[in-house]
């Protein structure tokens, strides 16, 4: 089966899918009915041949709970780029992904419309999902870098800036500035 079994939620969260062996590049994180958007932005990540986790953590007291060694075997502390989908409040967040890391949710309540209209109203999408996993300072075993100046993956600086990176990415600098990767505390190699 393509999906881990359910019975690491006793334990608070657990690896529901890895793209691939090793440190992942991002982990996705959810519960509940979030983890579908969270598997399609993860099939839509994998596919682009991105290194993925995914992570369901449905009790934070019972994974904060657990040994240090089974937190960092869910949560690897060498991968900071992580995204986690709440439908409620953001609130919480933080603390599992990091300085680093982004929540898409709901930053008030109020709001009554179906479920569909909500989730797009907020960006809880497979999409935003995916375009914010896109738009972190990669950090990972495998060392994925991103230009300095305009986040461009490894993949289109490697080859040489010219011609592959869009024109509205490179904000207007100077060739000689443009193609230098950094690592996510943004300092330059």
């Amino acid at each position: 089966t393509k999906y881990a079994p359910a019975a690491g939620v006793r334990r608070g969260g657990y690896v529901l899918w890895d793209s691939r062996p090793g440190k992942p590049d991002v982990i996705l994180i959810g519960t509940g009915s979030e983890l579908e958007v969270v598997m399609r932005a993860a099939d839509t990540l994998a596919a682009e041949g991105i290194g993925v986790r995914v992570v369901s953590l449905p009790s934070w007291e019972l994974y904060d709970a657990q040994d240090a060694a089974y937190r960092e075997s869910v949560l690897p502390a060498a991968c900071r780029a992580r995204v986690a989908v709440e439908a409620g409040l953001r609130l919480g967040w933080e603390r599992y992904v990091g300085l680093d890391g982004a929540v898409i949710g709901m930053d008030g309540f109020g709001a009554s419309a179906p479920y569909q209209k909500l989730y797009e109203a907020f960006g809880i999408t497979a999409e935003a999902v995916v375009a914010r996993a896109k738009a972190l300072p990669w950090r990972s075993a495998g060392g994925w870098k991103r230009c300095f100046c305009c986040a461009a993956p490894k993949a289109w600086w490697s080859w040489g800036w010219v011609g592959s990176v869009p024109p509205e990415r490179r904000k207007n600098l100077p060739e000689r500035e443009h193609n230098k990767p950094f690592s996510s505390d943004s300092s330059r190699e």
